[in-house]
């Protein structure tokens, strides 16, 4: 499920903020959604192996939070402006 809204949201954000060189961008965005296809099921078992299960999970929640909260600050907040066109004028 976190896939799929990983490559359905990020695509769309960089094809909006990048249009100039927006074929780029998503080269990079697709690129760095397939390096994390592939060394993801590495990773999460290399720290499978070092802190057990149960940890394995408190580890995981504690990046994407640390994630999360880089994306709130960094995020422009024009990217969640939920008005459309018609109610601006």
């Amino acid at each position: 499920m976190a896939d799929a809204t990983v490559n359905i949201t990020v695509p769309s954000i960089v094809a909006i903020e990048f249009q100039s060189n927006q074929e780029l961008y998503l080269g990079f965005c697709a690129m760095s959604i397939g390096v994390g296809m592939t060394f993801g099921p590495v990773i999460g078992a290399l720290i499978f192996g070092w802190v057990g299960y149960v940890n394995t999970f408190y580890f995981f929640a504690g990046f994407i939070a640390v994630l999360g909260g880089t994306c709130i600050f960094f995020l422009p907040s024009r990217l969640n402006n939920t008005e459309s066109a018609s109610e601006q004028e």
